[in-house]
């Protein structure tokens, strides 16, 4: 697993920005769990959540479909 990326010129992103960032668009693009996310981005899963919240970011990928038939054959 990549662990560090050196770049030839600065940019002005803190290390936490960073790891933030990379956290979010992982979980966003269902390449990591929620947990695993929140754990790459070093915030305790419930400051994770509220996070992803504010950004509008959906926590439970559940879609309406499933849940209408869910509902239907309970």
């Amino acid at each position: 697993m990549l662990t560090e990326v050196k770049f030839k010129k600065p940019i002005d992103v803190s290390e936490a920005d960073a790891k933030l960032y990379l956290a979010v668009k992982l979980f966003e693009e269902h390449r990591v769990s929620l947990e695993k996310a929140s754990e790459i981005a070093e915030y305790p899963l419930d400051k994770f959540i509220e996070l992803l919240s504010g950004k509008n970011i959906p926590v439970i990928d559940y879609p309406v479909e499933d849940l209408k038939e869910d509902i239907l054959n309970a």
